[in-house]
C-alpha cells in the first residue's frame, strides 16, 4: 500500500529495530515470547547461556551477560555466531551505525561502530556520542563530545552521496570535511527551517476522519509526521510514518519507522483500534466469495480477521471458500494461491475459463504491480495525477497502468477495454510490468525463433522473445503453444492470465 509520507525532525536516545525487545534472560521469558523469537529469528538457542539479550536487526544481535559486579560484556552476534567484537555496552542503533563503549581505568569511553564495515569509524576517544536529526530531517547527525567538552558533528558520507544522487540536496548545500566514512559538518546543520502549514486528507470510506500531515514540506524519512484527526480537528490516533488514505476494506494501514528496514506496517480498524501490530513488511486484503482476511507478512504470512483474530494458515482456504473455485484442474492451485497473494481483483474471481478482456488483464497486472511494490490502487491514485487517458474507459487500473507506461491505447484515444486480449498484447503488457516493477526481472530473452514469427506485430516482437526467455530465478513467465509456435493472435483465458501473473510473483 502506497503511503502519504512526510516526516518531522526527531531527537532521542534509543531507536531499537523492532517492537518486541528481549532484554531479559531466556528462562524469564514466557512460552509465547520464546516461540515468537524462535519463529521470527530462529536464534534463541544462541542466547541460552546469557543472562540477558536483545535483538538489533534480523541476523545481527547482541547479547549481554554480567561480566563482574562493575562491568558488563556486550557481544555482537551475526547469523547466530559470536563475533570478535566485545564492548562494555552497545546502544543507540541507527540504520547501520551504533554507539559502543569500553572502560579504561574506571572511565567509560565511547566510539561509533559501523555494522556494514564491522569496525569503529570514530575511535574510543569521546565522553559522549549521541544521534540527532539535521534541521530538515534528512540525516542522522552524530554529535560527539570529547573530554574537554568540545563538540563536533558528523553525517554519514553514504547518506550524503545518496541525497545528491536523488536530487534531495546539492553538493554545495552542506559544507563538509572528509572524515573517512563520515563527513564532518557545522552545527548549523541542526537549524530547522520554518515549518509549513499542516495539510488534511480525508480517509476514503471513513469521511468523518482525516489524515493530518504536520509538515508537508519536510522531506525527512526519519520520523513520524502523520496522525488522524476527527471532524473537529482533534487528534485521535498515534503518530505514524505513513497512513493509508482508505478504509474501504474495513481497516486502515499504518506504518512506523523501524531502523534499517525503513518501516514496518500494521492496521487499525474503523474505530481506530489496532487490530494488526506494527510488525509486518506487507499488508494485503484478501477477498473471495464474500469473505475477507488481511494477509500480513514478515517472511511468512499471518492471516487476520477484521476483529484482529489470526486464522491458522491451514484453515485459510476453508475460511475464504477457496474450495468452491470452479476452473480447469491444472489451474486450481495457481488460482487459489494467486487469490491468497492478493493479486486477483474480486471482479475476476469467477468464470475462469472465459477469455479475459484488455481492461480485465490490465486490472490483474496492476494488482500484481501493487502487491510487488507494497502499494495499492487507492494509495497510488492519492499520490499520482493520472487523469483520464482514454475516451472509452473510466477504469482507474487502466489510468494507473498508462501513467506508468505499462499499457498503451489502440488508437484515436481509445483503449478498447472490452476486446479480448491477444497473446502478443499480453506479452507487451507483461514485459512493461516486469521492467517497471522488478527492473529487468532477471530474464534472458529467448534466442530460438518461433516458426510463426512472421505473424508477430512489429511492436510486439521484442517483448515476445523477452517474456518467453529463461528466468534466472523463478518460473518462466510465458512460453509457446507447441510445435515451436507462439500464436500471437490467440486469446488468453482468465485462468491462464492468473497463472501467468502468479509466475510473475514467483
Amino acid at each position: 500500500m502506497k503511503y502519504l509520507k512526510g516526516f518531522a525532525i526527531i531527537t532521542g536516545l534509543v531507536a531499537l529495530m523492532y517492537n518486541s525487545v528481549y532484554a531479559r534472560g531466556y528462562n524469564e521469558m514466557s512460552y509465547e515470547e520464546i516461540d515468537a523469537l524462535e519463529r521470527t529469528f530462529n536464534a534463541a538457542d544462541s542466547f541460552k547461556d546469557y543472562k540477558s539479550f536483545e535483538n538489533i536487526y534480523q541476523d545481527h544481535y547482541y547479547a549481554v551477560e554480567n561480566y563482574n559486579e562493575n562491568n558488563n560484556k556486550a557481544v555482537f552476534f551475526f547469523d547466530n555466531q559470536q563475533t570478535d567484537f566485545i564492548y562494555n555496552s552497545i546502544s543507540d542503533i541507527r540504520d547501520d551505525m551504533c554507539i559502543v563503549s569500553e572502560v579504561k581505568d574506571g572511565t567509560e569511553y565511547f566510539a561509533l561502530y559501523d555494522m556494514d564495515f564491522e569496525k569503529e569509524i570514530l575511535p574510543f576517544e569521546y565522553k559522549n556520542i549521541e544521534f540527532m536529526s539535521d534541521g530538515k530531517g534528512r540525516f542522522y547527525v552524530v554529535k560527539v563530545t570529547d573530554f574537554n567538552d568540545d563538540e563536533n558533528y558528523y553525517i554519514s558520507k553514504k547518506e550524503y552521496e545518496e541525497g545528491i544522487r536523488l536530487g534531495d540536496i546539492s553538493e554545495n548545500e552542506i559544507p563538509t570535511e572528509d572524515a573517512g566514512l563520515l563527513l564532518k559538518v557545522s552545527s548549523d546543520i541542526l537549524i530547522p527551517p520554518e515549518p509549513s502549514e499542516p495539510t488534511y486528507t480525508p480517509i476514503k470510506g471513513l469521511e468523518e476522519y482525516s489524515i493530518c500531515c504536520q509538515d508537508p514540506d519536510s522531506d525527512s524519512y526519519l520520523s513520524s509526521n502523520y496522525y488522524i484527526v476527527d471532524a473537529n480537528g482533534k487528534k485521535v490516533s498515534d503518530e505514524y510514518l505513513g497512513i493509508s488514505p482508505s478504509a474501504e476494506d474495513g481497516f486502515i494501514e499504518v506504518s512506523k519507522r523501524s531502523g534499517m528496514t525503513g518501516y514496518l506496517r500494521g492496521a487499525l480498524n474503523t474505530e481506530l483500534k489496532e487490530i494488526i501490530p506494527i510488525y509486518y513488511t506487507e499488508i494485503i486484503p484478501i477477498k473471495h466469495n464474500g469473505h475477507m482476511l488481511i494477509r500480513a507478512s514478515y517472511y511468512t504470512p499471518d492471516y487476520y480477521t477484521l476483529e484482529g483474530e489470526i486464522i491458522p494458515e491451514d484453515e485459510v482456504d476453508d475460511y475464504l471458500g477457496l474450495g468452491d473455485i470452479v476452473c480447469s484442474d491444472w489451474a486450481k492451485e495457481s488460482t487459489k494461491e494467486a487469490i491468497k497473494e492478493g493479486i486477483v481483483p474480486t471482479q475476476l474471481q469467477g468464470e475462469y475459463t472465459k477469455n479475459i478482456s484488455r481492461e480485465e488483464f490490465c486490472a490483474l497486472a496492476m494488482q500484481t504491480y501493487f502487491v510487488i511494490k507494497g502499494s495499492s490502487l487507492d494509495g497510488f491514485l492519492s499520490d499520482e495525477q493520472v487523469g483520464k487517458p482514454f475516451t472509452d474507459t473510466d477504469s482507474p487500473y487502466v489510468a494507473a497502468a498508462y501513467s506508468l507506461g505499462i499499457v498503451n491505447g489502440t488508437g484515436e484515444g481509445k483503449f478498447s477495454p472490452e476486446s479480448f486480449i491477444t497473446r502478443q498484447e499480453s506479452a507487451v503488457m507483461l514485459t512493461n510490468l516486469i521492467k517497471k516493477a522488478l527492473g529487468e526481472g532477471g530474464i534472458v530473452p529467448k534466442k530460438e525463433r518461433f516458426v510463426d514469427e512472421g505473424y508477430f506485430a512489429d511492436w510486439a516482437k521484442d517483448s515476445i522473445y523477452y517474456i518467453c526467455g529463461d528466468r534466472v530465478s523463478g518460473l518462466n513467465i510465458m512460453q509457446g503453444t507447441g510445435s515451436d509456435k507462439f500464436s500471437p493472435w490467440m486469446n488468453y483465458s482468465r485462468e491462464q492470465a492468473i497463472a501467468t501473473m502468479y509466475r510473475v510473483l514467483h
